[in-house]
């Protein structure tokens, strides 16, 4: 599916995209089952919180770097 809808100069680009959110669900339970074995469990609501920002933040930027090419 990616290999149809890229263009060939981003075509690596969007494989590392799929891959990073393959890589996201891979660490939540990580992360989660980490956070509620050592803290307290309202500590994982503010960390995934945090981290969602993050990268909502991150989509933000790099979609203004895109449109307005750098």
């Amino acid at each position: 599916m990616i290999d149809t809808i890229a263009p060939d100069v981003l075509r690596g680009s969007y494989y590392g995209a799929q891959n990073l959110a393959a890589f996201g669900g891979a660490m939540s339970p990580v992360i989660c089952g980490y956070l509620l074995i050592n803290a307290a469990p309202v500590s994982m609501f503010y960390t995934l919180g945090a981290l969602k920002a993050i990268g909502g933040t991150l989509c933000f930027l790099s979609g203004r770097c895109v449109a307005g090419s750098c």
